[in-house]
């Protein structure tokens, strides 16, 4: 019998796959399909003495020990011996259940309930005097009006500038106030929410 050597074998047909005979072989359908297309190799593996490992194209029982599947037909290698099998041509099989890693879901936000903010100060309203309050200073008489000096303009006069925070102080301080509720301090949080809204 002519043999060839399986690296040629390899070059024409492919890179072959092991095939586990897990049931008879009659019942195995893609034995039998490949069988019937010549692209099944019989390897015989030689464990006493000193032989090297052969194959055979096509199925053969009893002391085969290995089954190989090409992707392409050995149809011109049928009558031959292989020999100088390399287990390192053998394509590894792709696993069925291999699947797919699934993305992971994406965080779903938890909604955070902001309080409503504190009512503004108002200035308080004028009130009736009370029994027993001194009430309103007294008017000036009336004559000549007093010529008002710098020294007594009175503050409240005097327009005040209130000061207004910046967008960068103002999210500073919205992010210490959501770091409070998230620690479960709600009164410290509520305190520096009315705060943020005076300095508004």
């Amino acid at each position: 019998m002519h043999t060839a050597r399986f690296r040629s074998v390899v070059a024409k047909a492919g890179r072959p796959q092991t095939h586990l005979q897990l049931v008879a072989p009659e019942k195995d359908a893609e034995l039998q399909a490949a069988l019937q297309k010549n692209r099944v190799m019989s390897v015989t593996r030689t464990v006493v003495g000193n032989g090297k490992d052969y194959a055979v194209v096509g199925y053969e029982g009893g002391a085969v020990s290995q089954l190989l599947i090409f992707p392409k037909s050995l149809e011109k290698f049928k009558d031959r011996r292989i020999v100088g099998l390399d287990y390192t041509l053998l394509d590894e099989p792709v696993a069925t259940s291999a699947a797919k890693p699934k993305p992971k879901p994406k965080p779903v936000p938890i909604p955070v309930e902001v309080p409503a903010p504190a009512p503004l100060r108002t200035p308080p309203s004028s009130k009736p005097v009370e029994a027993g309050h001194p009430g309103p200073p007294p008017k000036a008489p009336l004559g000549r009006p007093r010529k008002r000096t710098a020294t007594t303009v009175k503050t409240r006069d005097v327009p005040h500038k209130k000061k207004t925070m910046s967008l960068k102080q103002l999210r500073s301080l919205l992010a210490k106030v959501l770091l409070e509720w998230d620690r479960g301090h709600d009164v410290k949080a509520n305190k520096m929410l009315a705060k943020i809204v005076d300095g508004l």
